[in-house]
């Protein structure tokens, strides 16, 4: 069984955090990629301006495993969740956290279909704009399967192929 896999890091895109507007959805925008090296464009860190969103090369069963970290901040709740094709009413994966938890997670395995795109996106009310936490060291990071500090990490499992994609 072979598994390809990328993971994004949220850095401080443009030198500044990501600003995450008081209760609203917001796709958060990775800036760094790390991969198996053979799967490059399923996300696109270098297009101007970013989108967020991952395109998946090949139809098949995928696991996610998401990490945000939030600066300090006001409000009642957080949440995280998984969105396919843009599609909030497509049966989406939210996660919810109370405001004294700096950092959500959220794992789940979809089966997707070639073409189709996924995104993380992120809510909170602090009354405010708040912001995420860059990834503290994205050279330390980028294991398959673990996820830390604004890290989205995309597994596919081929059990019946040497090579994905």
């Amino acid at each position: 069984m072979s598994k390809a896999f990328v993971t994004v890091l949220r850095g401080d895109v443009g030198g500044a955090p990501q600003s995450i507007p008081d209760v609203t959805w917001t796709t958060v925008l990775y800036d760094i990629v790390q991969t198996d090296g053979l799967n490059l464009l399923m996300y696109n860190a270098a297009a101007s301006p970013l989108t967020g969103l991952f395109n998946i090369p090949l139809s098949g069963w995928y696991d996610f495993e998401a990490e945000i970290s939030w600066v300090p901040g006001g409000g009642t709740v957080r949440g995280v969740r998984i969105l396919v094709n843009q599609d909030s009413l497509f049966p989406n994966f939210v996660a919810s956290y109370g405001p004294l938890e700096t950092t959500n997670r959220i794992r789940n395995r979809l089966m997707l279909s070639q073409n189709q795109t996924l995104q993380i996106q992120v809510f909170q009310d602090s009354g405010a704009g708040l912001d995420l936490a860059a990834s503290s060291d994205p050279g330390a990071i980028g294991r398959p399967g673990h996820a830390i500090n604004g890290m989205l990490t995309l597994i596919k499992e081929c059990p019946n192929n040497p090579v994905c994609f």
